[in-house]
């Protein structure tokens, strides 16, 4: 797992595969490894990148109520590891809502 330094916060990561990106986030009181038993398949033919929410794995830092804050959270990391306008979102419980609000206040970073 590799770790991004952003302000106050550490955010875990892992990338895994190659082709078409990919990202991966969990639900509210879970981590990365949700995604254990679809990422290999996954990776067969895209990169998957999969992050931990602060407060799971090696992601730390202030937690807020805000879905807002963990969105932006996710597109400073999704920017410091460089992810294509191309990149897939998908989130699953939390993670969808985290989904649904980077679509709306970044929708600039996506492709149309």
């Amino acid at each position: 797992m590799a770790i991004l330094n952003l302000g106050q916060n550490l955010v875990e990561y892992e990338q895994t595969g190659k082709g078409h990106d990919i990202v991966l986030l969990p639900t509210l009181l879970a981590e990365m490894s949700v995604y254990d038993e679809v990422v290999d398949v996954l990776a067969e033919h895209n990169r998957v990148t999969r992050f931990n929410f602060p407060g799971f794995g090696g992601s730390t830092g202030p937690v807020s109520n805000s879905v807002l804050a963990y969105a932006e959270l996710i597109v400073a990391a999704m920017k410091a590891i460089e992810l294509p306008k191309n990149t897939d979102i998908i989130g699953n419980g939390f993670g969808g809502f985290v989904a649904g609000t980077l679509a709306i206040h970044h929708g600039d970073i996506f492709e149309n």
